[in-house]
Order: C-alpha cells, then structure tokens, then sequence
C-alpha cells in the first residue's frame, strides 16, 4: 500500500489496531507501521515509540529550527502532549514553519484527518529506512 493509499482508506475513520482504550493516536501509527512500512509492532505510548522504534525499520531525526519532516515521516510529540503520553502522527505536507500530519485522536476521540499544526512539543521523527511508495 502507498502512503496516499493509505491516507484515502483511512480518512474520517476510527481505528483500534489493539482493542484497548478505543482509537488512540498510536493505533494509527500502528496500522501505517504494517500495512505501508511492513514494520514490527511499535512499542510504548506514542512518546515512547521516540525510543522504541525498530532500527531496521526507521532513521531517527530530532526537531532543529532548520529541518523538517518529509511525506511519511513519523512525527513524535513529547508529553507536554496527551495527558502525559505525547502524540504520534504520518506526516503529510512539512516546511520550517508548520506541518501537516494524518492525525487520530488529536482532539478527544477525533477520527483520522489532516491536522495543521505547529513544531511546538515535537521530539522528532522517524523516516522509513527503505522510503515509502506515493
């Protein structure tokens, strides 16, 4: 599956990959990590994955004033975000200034859409080691 494939089948829906605590942030993460990735499970709530993430899989970047996330990234919030669990989203469009990202539960319960948002409490992201397929 390509990243806008993905994007499009999951657009205004709900996902639960886990069955616990209802859609989460992280849920979505993990649906993206298999089907377009081909990743092993990601671990921890979504700040943690910043630790976590399968070094196979992925490159680690932090958030500097002069860089930005490209399409596919995996972008990780601190936990000044989620009541101390952080956020986790699919980058979708990003310049030095602001982003957008495929976001779940960005406000309470909120399905899977594209969120603009701000680099304040991001930690970094995580690109795919073999790239992603548009």
């Amino acid at each position: 599956m390509t990243v806008r494939e993905f994007f499009n089948k999951y657009q205004g829906t709900s996902v639960d990959f886990d069955g616990y605590y209802g859609p989460q942030c992280v849920d979505l993460v993990q649906y993206y990590n298999r089907d377009v990735i081909g990743g092993p499970l990601l671990t921890g709530n979504a700040k943690d994955i910043w630790g976590t993430y399968p070094k196979n899989f992925y490159t680690q970047t932090p958030n500097l004033p002069n860089n930005f996330p490209s399409l596919g990234d995996i972008i990780i919030w601190d936990g000044g975000m989620g009541n101390g669990n952080g956020h986790i989203a699919i980058a979708g469009f990003a310049n030095i200034w602001n982003f957008a990202s495929f976001d779940q539960n960005w406000t309470n319960g909120a399905p899977c859409q594209f969120i603009n948002h701000t680099y304040n409490n991001i930690i970094g992201w995580i690109t795919p080691v073999k790239g992603v397929s548009f």
